[in-house]
């Protein structure tokens, strides 16, 4: 740590998202004499630890608002005698998200979204998971709230709900099976093992099934083809209801 290090305080109004935050962190992250930029959400602000030397809070606020956001410098003073916030404020305990994320097809995405989410000031920890279509985040709310994380996922390309903002779809299967309760009950319990599926009542006696799923982790294509035979899907929206002709 220099003599000359320095650390401004700096009130930003409009910071209201993560968008926002990473889009001033961007800019003053580079600049001569910036050595470390954090973004605190809850209270509008940004902290920069600077040589003072290289810049001035001036500098730095000309810079804020060469992207539109109003600035007021709340505090300039030595490193040394600067609490890091994360240290001494963070007053909330961590708190774990759930979201949903649409779109993932690969590992690459699986380690694009968890990349970013890390980095993201607040996020204590994320995992991603293909299988899943999920994302799980340790999160310090002081820091980040979940609709941040939500916004930054979108932000990327990929549809990001949270865990109760998904609600169950129903599909209804046209299937030919065997006249045989041993099998529709094995076909019963296969489909209830698969992420995202939340009940199956299957009726050998009809040839109908129905599930009740998660959206966010199937589609009806899926389900059909998790019965295990070889079908073509006829899909018709029906009030909010699939109905699936699998011949």
């Amino acid at each position: 740590m220099s003599h000359l290090d320095s650390v401004a305080v700096i009130r930003v109004r409009g910071m209201k998202s993560v968008l926002h935050a990473e889009a001033i962190k961007s800019t003053l992250t580079g600049q001569p004499g910036v050595k470390e930029v954090s973004a605190f959400l809850n209270e509008n602000q940004i902290h920069v630890i600077y040589r003072s030397d290289y810049t001035t809070t001036k500098f730095l606020q000309d810079s804020i608002a060469g992207i539109r956001y109003d600035s007021l410098v709340v505090m300039d003073k030595p490193r040394i005698m600067y609490n890091r916030p994360m240290q001494y404020n963070r007053m909330l305990p961590p708190k774990t998200a759930n979201i949903y994320v649409h779109g993932i097809m690969c590992l690459s995405c699986v380690a694009a979204i968890q990349r970013q989410l890390t980095k993201q000031d607040g996020v204590r920890s994320a995992d991603v998971s293909l299988k899943k279509k999920r994302a799980q985040i340790e999160y310090f709310p002081d820091q980040v709230s979940h609709q941040d994380l939500q916004e930054l996922i979108h932000s990327m390309g990929y549809d990001a709900r949270m865990e109760d903002q998904v609600e169950l779809e129903i599909c209804a299967l046209s299937i030919e099976v065997p006249t045989c309760a041993s099998v529709v009950l094995r076909h019963e319990k296969e489909l209830m093992k698969r992420e995202g599926i939340e009940s199956v009542h299957i009726s050998f006696m009809t040839g109908k099934a129905e599930v009740k799923y998660n959206p966010a982790v199937l589609d009806p294509s899926q389900i059909a083809e998790m019965v295990g035979y070889k079908s073509t899907v006829d899909e018709v929206e029906l009030g909010g209801t699939l109905e699936l002709m699998v011949a």
